[in-house]
């Protein structure tokens, strides 16, 4: 008799149970002809081929080429990367960048499952959430003032508290000490994007059907067996994940360690892009790109393992993602809301004091007037003279930039995602593994044959010199995610809607959009934050200055010998505030998730 029923059809009812189909496991309309395929991809993929592939194609041909950047290029074959090889400055920095990945892949996994882990014991997720992950939007140049004002010799956050502790023997110069550089920049931007793992790590342990730890509650199980056999196993994937974005964003230091030390003092920080971009403009273009090729392959090693991410079976706890109402409060909930705030007192303490520096309470040594209540005497003119500097201006090109990118990959990705979800696997399956290729790759990598190219086409010192490639930068991400989303989309919607005459475009418009809001958005902000935190593309397609934005800006009041605090830690504020507004036009009120995407990342 149950065999009988299990070999029964699905009816209206157990369908309804069961919870709705979606196009991963039920049928599916007609797939696209090839000519809309073609049509619906074509934008996306021009953009996508010109602006970052064939760079990519190119750098890995200039590598086998003698050339200094301006006279005839001659074949050399392998040689150059013969001569990386002898090079002690590559193998520096090959080291550092090695360490760099593992210290990011491991440690800030780590860290993030411990945050998460901690966040879940206390009773402050909302704010905790909030303020673990807001440093993961800033600009690398907003990340790189805040740091250098922690990490200032003279009247920096970090010297100062020791030095009022009467710890003041452990005061040192942070970024110009060759042991001490490396370690300090990676604490900056670990700061930075711890925020990105905790999340996605929150978003797992919230998937966890609440009946298992109350079993094991009931059981008398220890923190330590519930932490191995029912945590661990359901963070498993997540954990892989976490490993492989925290990789992926150690590429993308570019910008802060450019900023900061520029590879210095000696070679203490120099990593592979800012190798490849030393010897890239510094005549010698061809080692250039051959390090940039030693970057690209570690950048395709992370897309083929998340590639065999995507294969991996997850093994599910899911629940309805309820955390605060077990069957008991386990011990030591404020012990962990406690340590909690302190950690969370520690972690924006650097934001606090970019404030005060901008208040010109920077000098904040011993003997010196503490700050008033009073905003009559707070020190206003910092940000009267960074206007007056250009950041009035800065900060109209940055927004027509970030809007441009915003739109165009709005407009560009959809019709791509939905040709690889609806079209035939011959034409998808390659599609989406070009898109993957330039998925992991930092912009440096690319930056040679970029600016040959823009210039070729006449687009320097022109706003599309900039805007394009950030779109065709942002849309493998964009084009991947939705095309993730579009395959949870319920089939019997999209089947009624071929049913009732809707073309595939008014089907994309009116039906598929509409139910992948959550990703469309998330695609939108990754274009606009990707854009407004630009720096080096500006840096180099503006050769006359009049495309000055607001990292550019930033980055001109950091002198390897002269600093700007007040305009710095003024102009840093000005610049936060875009990302600051964003994350709260789109947290949830609970303050649990980002758009409501927590249970798809974990």
């Amino acid at each position: 008799m149950a065999d009988t029923v299990a070999r029964q059809p699905l009816t209206a009812s157990s369908e309804s149970a069961a919870g709705p189909a979606t196009v991963a496991s039920r049928g599916l309309p007609p797939k696209l002809d090839w000519r809309r395929m073609v049509l619906y991809t074509t934008p996306a993929l021009t953009l996508y081929v010109l602006f970052v592939l064939w760079p990519l194609l190119h750098s890995a041909w200039l590598a086998l080429q003698e050339w200094d950047g301006y006279g005839p290029q001659r074949f050399v074959g392998l040689r150059n990367f013969g001569d990386l090889a002898a090079d002690p400055v590559f193998r520096t920095a090959l080291a550092h960048s090695l360490a760099w990945e593992l210290a990011a892949g491991v440690g800030l996994t780590v860290c993030g499952l411990g945050l998460a882990l901690l966040i879940r014991q206390s009773r402050a997720h909302a704010p905790a959430l909030s303020a673990i992950f807001f440093p993961a939007l800033l600009p690398a140049t907003v990340v790189a003032a805040v740091w250098t004002l922690v990490l200032s010799p003279l009247d920096g956050l970090l010297n100062t508290i020791l030095n009022r502790i009467g710890a003041g023997g452990l005061a040192a110069d942070w970024l110009g000490d060759v042991h001490l550089a490396l370690p300090a920049l990676f604490v900056a931007w670990a700061w930075s994007a711890v925020g990105i793992g905790t999340l996605l790590f929150w978003a797992a342990l919230r998937s966890i059907g609440r009946e298992y730890l109350e079993l094991a509650l009931v059981e008398g199980a220890g923190a330590f067996w519930r932490f191995r056999h029912v945590l661990l196993p359901a963070v498993r994937r997540t954990a892989i994940l976490a490993v492989l974005i925290n990789a992926a964003l150690a590429g993308q230091v570019f910008d802060l360690i450019m900023v900061t030390t520029g590879g210095g003092p000696g070679y203490a920080t120099m990593l592979l892009p800012v190798d490849m971009y030393g010897r890239a403009f510094g005549g010698r273009t061809g080692e250039g790109a051959a390090v940039a090729v030693v970057q690209i392959v570690l950048g395709l090693v992370l897309a083929g393992l998340a590639l065999l991410l995507s294969r991996l079976p997850h093994a599910s706890m899911s629940g309805d993602g309820t955390v605060d109402r077990p069957i008991r409060r386990p011990a030591g909930t404020w012990v962990a809301t406690a340590a909690l705030f302190l950690l969370l007192a520690l972690l924006l303490l650097p934001l606090a004091w970019l404030l005060a520096v901008a208040l010109g309470w920077g000098a904040l040594t011993v003997g010196s007037p503490a700050p008033t209540l009073s905003p009559a005497t707070w020190g206003w003119d910092n940000f009267s003279s960074v206007w007056s500097l250009g950041m009035g201006s800065g900060l109209k090109t940055s927004l027509v930039l970030a809007a441009g990118a915003t739109v165009l990959t709005l407009g560009l990705a959809p019709p791509a995602a939905f040709a690889l979800f609806r079209g035939h696997r011959i034409w998808s399956v390659p599609v989406a593994i070009l898109l993957g290729v330039g998925l992991f790759q930092p912009t440096p990598v690319i930056i040679v044959p970029l600016f040959s190219l823009l210039k070729a086409l006449g687009l320097l010192d022109t706003p599309w010199g900039v805007l394009l490639p950030e779109v065709a930068r942002s849309l493998p991400f964009a084009v991947l995610l939705l095309w993730a989303f579009f395959t949870q989309v319920p089939a019997e919607v999209l089947q009624a809607a071929e049913v009732d005459g809707a073309a595939p475009f008014q089907q994309l418009w009116h039906v598929a959009l509409p139910l992948v809001q959550p990703a469309l958005l998330v695609a939108g902000i990754w274009a606009f934050v990707g854009s407004w935190n630009e720096y080096l593309l500006p840096t180099l397609v503006s050769q006359d200055g009049s495309l000055q934005t607001v990292p550019t800006l930033l980055g001109s009041f950091i002198g390897r010998f002269d600093t700007q605090f007040g305009l710095l830690a003024a102009g840093s504020l000005v610049a936060l505030l875009p990302s600051l507004l964003i994350y709260l036009a789109f947290r949830r009120p609970a303050g649990t998730s980002f758009l409501g995407l927590e249970r798809r990342w974990g």
